[in-house]
């Protein structure tokens, strides 16, 4: 290769180049980012220094201030925003139990109703029966330490396997008055069992959205709780009230009573636990409500937040409410029975406990509630019972002890219950892998119950960390209360509410038969528990009797226009786009215009690579031009060579020129 030909390569590359340096300099020549055209415009190495470090920290500050935002925006990518125009107050679902879900009376009822009851109970007693007569040398047969304690927990098994509807109180003994928007309401009640609480009622209203505060207006309840009953009443003339003597709770009256003794302690106080919940959602009795102890009036005002989130990726919901359903009672042959209640946060809590329970034991809790999709239940749905950790009649079945067959040989005879009672305990001798199995199982449940109230169990991370993630309603109502509470009744108005409220809720119409000049009055059994009567109808009471029986609310709302806490986007777009260009302006200077400039910037940055790639392209596929000393390129040389001598340029150096 000659001369020539080395001139003409430089030439090719020197194209290439001054069209890079042309871009950049004259963007450096325009740009208002901080630095850079300053530095492109100094004449000294110390001033393009200074400025290039301008410019470099400028840049760091930007990335620096963007970082920090997205992760904060990441951290909470919402905000609560309070609206004051608020919404319609939604009365909601009320829900009732009685502090002393049950009485003997009641248990009485239930054994003549269903026998089975009492039968689960007589076949208790046989195989426990050592633990009270020390005659025997069997007290180890179960190895347990408190005897008594499983007696207890053995018992309250027999009421929560069994149907509680006839064991406890029914709706019309609780609920003595009730009124709502200044009209009867004891026909908006529905039955939802609880083996801790027996009977529950939960009541619906037929109208949510109230127009008024009037605590009239609202819902007013006169609850029967059956905490005492009479002691030394005499009868006496009409409308008699006397407090001479106190009256018997039913813990002291059956305080010997091995029934009372394994199912009342439990309940303190007296008086009847209340639970404000949702539409249609399932109470959670145990985690949540109030207390409003016997002989109290409570005015209850209630407040309403609605919240309203955002369906987003890390929270998800939707619009329609899920569903979801729960073990509510079991029929008369003990069949489970499933109802329909709204999907809540807590429910995931439960569905958890009963894995955990099912995975380590091998069995279902009767004290947390059941769901009936779980993919352990399933069995459920084609009429199988729930396999509960406390299944006693299975233990005894196993035994090969007929219950049915006990109770009907016994008949009373305290002789033949203690001749089956050593029958039964050699049956447990000869099968004592099963009752160990029955008991290691028993043991495992309550273990991992006392581990489910431990505020460290991780239940709800469980639920966070799942893998399925629930959905739930977007639009939730929270209620809170505020109770005035006041001791009730008075006495001057204890006879006005036994006349106009408690005996006429308690009348048997069809039995209220006039017989010439005199009518029959009967009353149902309730009555006879509270009052005494003489033949002409005239009632006489105690003023504590009345006190240890009774609670009276008053619920209503403290406004009618709720607030609306709704959940916003911490950013929307045209707030990010202000926040981004605050953050450029700020640190290098940079408006919309200068992000145009950039763009274009790199555009002809790119477009100038390219053509150079083009172009080089080109000369390699050209033929060789310079052919001989008579070729066009050999004489175009000197000619180029001698006008860039007479410029006086340096050949070997290529101008930058644009």
């Amino acid at each position: 290769m000659n001369n020539n030909d080395s001139k003409q390569i430089k030439a090719n590359s020197l194209g290439k180049g001054n069209d890079l340096y042309c871009q950049v300099s004259g963007f450096c020549q325009r740009t208002t980012i901080h630095g850079l055209s300053h530095m492109y415009q100094s004449k000294t190495s110390k001033r393009k220094i200074f400025w290039l470090t301008v410019f470099v920290l400028g840049l760091v500050a930007t990335i620096v201030h963007l970082t920090f935002h997205a992760m904060q925006f990441l951290e909470s990518p919402t905000i609560i925003t309070l609206d004051h125009e608020g919404s319609e107050f939604e009365f909601p679902d009320v829900t009732i139990c009685s502090q002393t879900p049950t009485t003997s009376r009641f248990y009485e009822r239930g054994t003549e109703k269903f026998p089975n009851i009492q039968n689960g109970f007589t076949a208790m007693d046989l195989l426990l029966y050592p633990v009270y007569n020390q005659t025997y040398d069997s007290v180890h047969l179960l190895p347990y330490k408190e005897e008594i304690l499983l007696h207890k927990r053995l018992i309250q098994h027999q009421y929560a396997s069994m149907p509680t509807k006839h064991k406890g109180f029914a709706l019309d003994e609780l609920v003595i008055k009730c009124s709502f928007h200044k009209s009867d309401c004891r026909l908006q009640f529905t039955l939802l069992q609880n083996p801790y609480y027996l009977n529950c009622y939960t009541f619906q209203p037929p109208e949510r959205n109230l127009k008024t505060t009037r605590p009239e207006d609202g819902l007013l309840l006169l609850l029967y709780i059956g905490n005492a009953q009479k002691n030394n009443i005499f009868p006496g003339k009409n409308a008699t009230i006397t407090s001479r003597s106190r009256p018997t709770s039913q813990k002291r009256e059956t305080g010997n009573d091995w029934f009372a003794r394994i199912l009342l302690p439990e309940y303190e106080p007296a008086g009847v636990k209340i639970v404000f919940h949702e539409k249609d959602a399932f109470p959670a009795l145990r985690a949540a409500g109030s207390i409003v102890g016997a002989g109290q009036f409570s005015e209850i005002e209630l407040g309403m937040i609605q919240e309203r989130k955002l369906n987003k990726g890390s929270s998800p919901c939707v619009d329609t409410e899920p569903k979801v359903w729960f073990l509510t009672s079991l029929d008369e042959s003990g069949w489970p029975v499933f109802r329909e209640f709204n999907a809540e946060p807590g429910d995931c809590i439960y569905e958890f406990q009963q894995r955990d329970l099912y995975k380590e034991c091998g069995c279902t809790s009767h004290r947390v509630p059941l769901q009936r999709d779980h993919k352990m239940f399933n069995s459920i749905d084609r009429g199988d019972q729930v396999g509960w950790c406390y299944n006693s009649t299975s233990l005894l079945l196993d035994l090969g002890l007929d219950v049915n067959q006990i109770v009907k040989s016994v008949k009373g005879d305290p002789a033949k219950l203690v001749n089956i009672s050593k029958t039964a305990i050699q049956s447990s001798h000869a099968n004592s892998r099963l009752v160990e199995r029955y008991l290691r199982r028993v043991n495992c449940h309550d273990s991992l119950l006392d581990r489910f109230s431990d505020p460290h169990y991780n239940s709800i991370q469980q639920c966070t960390d799942g893998g399925e993630k629930a959905l739930y309603a977007c639009q939730k109502n929270e209620y809170k209360s505020v109770h005035s509470t006041a001791s009730w009744p008075r006495y001057s108005d204890i006879q006005e509410i036994i006349e106009e409220d408690i005996l006429p809720a308690l009348l048997i119409p069809k039995n209220n038969l006039s017989d010439g000049n005199k009518t029959k009055v009967e009353y149902r059994p309730l009555a006879h528990d509270l009052f005494d009567f003489d033949s002409n109808g005239q009632w006489t009471a105690q003023v504590e009797l009345v006190k240890e029986n009774f609670v009276k609310l008053q619920l209503h709302p403290v406004e009618v226009l709720v607030n609306v806490h709704r959940e916003e986007p911490a950013y929307s777009i045209w707030e990010a786009l202000g926040e981004l260009g605050g953050i450029i302006g700020l640190w290098l200077g940079m408006s919309f215009l200068g992000v145009i400039e950039v763009c274009e910037f790199l555009i002809n940055l790119t477009s100038a690579a390219r053509r150079g790639k083009t172009l080089q392209l080109v000369k390699r596929q050209e033929p060789d031009a310079v052919s001989g000393p008579y070729g066009e390129a050999e004489s175009a040389a000197p000619e180029l060579l001698l006008s860039e001598i007479s410029n006086g340029v340096d050949v070997d150096q290529p101008t930058q020129n644009c």
